[in-house]
C-alpha cells in the first residue's frame, strides 16, 4: 500500500517508550483517539460480524491504563481526538482500519521493547500492544484477505487514501503533546 512515508514519520514520532510515564502518556493518547475511533469504523463495518468483533480494541486500552494506576474517572475525562479521518462508507472504513490492525505488528515490538526496558510482564500494562498475542500474524493474514474481498477495484484509490488519512490524523493527535 502507498502509505510508507506516513507509516515511517508516524514511527520516527513516537519511537519506543523509555519510561513508564512515556509509556502511559502513549496509551491516553492511542486511547482518545480509539474512543472516537472505533465505534465509528466498527459502526460502518457492521456488515461484516463477526469478523470485525474480535478486532475490538478500545476495552484493552482502558484496561492497560487502569492497571497502570488510572481511576475509570481519569480514564473518562482523557482528551477524545476530535480530527477523524474521513470514514463514510465501508471502503474508507477498511483503509481506516488497515492502520489500525497493521499497528498489531508493531505491537509486537513495542511489547518486547516494554518487557525488556521497562520490566512489563504478561501482558498487565501493555495488552492493547499484545492484542492478538500469537495469532497476530493469522489475524493480520485474515484482515488482508477480508479487505481484499470487500473492496471493489474502483474504491482502492479511496482506500489507500483513508489510510493516509488515518496515518496523518494519529501523528497530528500525538504531536500535540511533544
Amino acid at each position: 500500500m502507498a502509505t510508507r512515508h506516513d507509516h515511517v514519520r508516524l514511527e520516527q514520532l513516537l519511537g519506543l517508550p523509555d519510561s513508564i510515564e512515556e509509556h502511559i502518556a502513549r496509551l491516553k493518547n492511542f486511547y482518545g483517539f480509539s474512543a472516537m475511533w472505533e465505534p465509528k469504523a466498527l459502526s460502518l463495518l457492521s456488515m461484516l460480524q463477526p469478523l470485525i468483533e474480535e478486532r475490538q480494541k478500545l476495552s484493552m486500552l482502558e484496561a492497560d491504563l487502569l492497571r497502570l494506576g488510572l481511576t475509570a474517572a481519569e480514564v473518562g475525562a482523557l482528551p477524545l481526538c476530535s480530527q477523524l479521518p474521513l470514514m463514510d462508507d465501508q471502503a474508507t472504513a477498511l483503509g481506516s482500519m488497515y492502520v489500525m490492525e497493521g499497528s498489531t505488528l508493531g505491537g509486537q515490538i513495542i511489547s518486547r521493547h516494554l518487557e525488556g526496558k521497562l520490566g512489563l510482564r504478561d501482558g498487565e500494562g501493555y495488552a492493547y500492544y499484545q492484542s492478538y498475542g500469537a495469532a497476530v500474524g493469522r489475524m493480520w493474514k485474515a484482515f488482508l484477505q477480508m479487505m481484499q474481498h470487500h473492496i471493489e477495484p474502483a474504491e482502492a484509490s479511496r482506500l489507500v487514501d483513508a489510510a493516509r488519512q488515518t496515518f496523518r490524523c494519529l501523528h497530528q493527535w500525538f504531536s500535540r503533546d511533544l
